[in-house]
């Protein structure tokens, strides 16, 4: 058999579509195939099947990433994640205004209004390593028992 030719990461290259890799497996898991609940996916049929499944890590939460923020301002009519822009009136009177813009298909041309919403990153270890992980609103809000929006009007009034 024919040895073949290693890729680096660094010569990825996004106009080619097929590469070998050479990889450095840090944690196994298993899943239970879908069609027959007896057969144990294997991490390369996982990989190989490249579907989206849901796994459960039983682990500890030991910390929370810094350099990460903890909440984002989601659209209240669908709950993505809103940009801000600047709108400028005119060179001379030097006014402006800050708009919310969402990209969401259902509002387009509508006025957008927002709220935060948790996305706390949490780093999570169990006994084969650690990982970090999105805590989002809901799961949050279960372990907090705040709103995001009382938890920052609280950092605000300190």
């Amino acid at each position: 058999m024919a040895e073949r030719k290693i890729t680096f990461i660094r010569d990825l290259d996004n106009m080619k579509d097929d590469y070998t890799l050479k990889v450095s497996i840090i944690r196994l898991w298993k899943s239970l195939s879908d069609d027959n609940p007896t057969i144990v996916r294997s991490i390369e049929m996982i990989l190989m099947d490249e579907m989206v499944g849901q796994y459960i890590i039983v682990g500890t939460i030991y910390g929370i990433r810094q350099d990460i923020d903890w909440y984002y301002d989601a659209c209240t009519n669908c709950g993505k994640k809103v940009q801000t822009e600047d709108l400028f009136s005119g060179a001379d009177s030097g006014d402006a205004s800050v708009v919310l813009k969402c990209n969401g298909d259902n509002c387009k041309n509508k006025t957008i209004s927002s709220v935060p919403r948790y996305k706390i990153p949490i780093r999570v270890q169990d006994d084969s390593g650690t990982i970090t992980l999105t805590l989002f609103d809901r799961d949050a809000y279960r372990i907090v028992k705040k709103r995001a929006r009382d938890l920052i009007d609280k950092i605000k009034q300190v």
